[in-house]
């Protein structure tokens, strides 16, 4: 974790830990661009603002989730529909 001027950094590591995501999934999502992310150095590190994960967090990866979980029951429901006639 890194403070700077009020705000708070954190390594993408320590961002999927904090928010039960994996590395990957953030580091898709900067590449995206729908996560906002700083390059420290060249190739090393990336740092995401705390405030800026929370609102990826709350307004596109749950919005995500929840389309995928639907999903999944639209096609659950289906298939029993097939297996019952």
């Amino acid at each position: 974790m890194l403070k700077l001027n009020d705000k708070v950094f954190l390594s993408l590591r320590e961002a999927a830990q904090r928010f039960n995501v994996s590395v990957l999934t953030l580091i898709r999502h900067v590449r995206l661009g729908t996560l906002q992310g700083h390059r420290i150095g060249k190739y090393r590190m990336i740092l995401v603002e705390l405030n800026e994960v929370e609102r990826w967090k709350r307004e596109v990866y749950n919005v995500k989730q929840a389309i995928k979980i639907k999903r999944y029951w639209e096609q659950r429901k289906r298939r029993k529909r097939k297996t019952k006639s």
